[in-house]
């Protein structure tokens, strides 16, 4: 999905709508997560459009201070699971699930508060 240009923006867009009403804390919880997993494929396939809207969507959505994102990624427990995940599903986040997830916290961290 990732590298279909045309797609992946509309996809993404349409699962933050899809998921807006969700109000559990577990619910919310996987809400991030994949944010953060559709932010990270984003930037490691190029498609800074969508790393840049994802960044902006968790921002405005208050679910966690962008500037939290990279120790959260980098948790054992969070990065093993991510790790394992990624590699169920073609290592769609590289060989190191760990590095690419923090670097899109990085990146969201660093491009959020400039956007108005």
């Amino acid at each position: 999905m990732w590298l279909d240009y045309f797609n992946a923006l509309p996809t993404w867009e349409w699962y933050w709508e899809a998921t807006n009403a969700l109000t559990v804390g577990a619910s919310l919880h996987h809400r991030l997560i994949n944010a953060l997993r559709v932010g990270a494929a984003g930037l490691q396939a190029g498609e800074l459009s969508v790393a840049v809207q994802v960044a902006l969507d968790l921002r405005d959505s208050g679910l966690v201070e962008l500037s939290r994102l990279e120790t959260m990624v980098r948790s054992p427990e969070l990065s093993a699971h991510e790790q394992l995940i990624s590699g169920f599903y073609g290592s769609y986040l590289g060989p190191d699930a760990e590095a690419a997830l923090a670097r899109f916290a990085r990146f969201a961290a660093a491009l959020a508060p400039r956007v108005t």
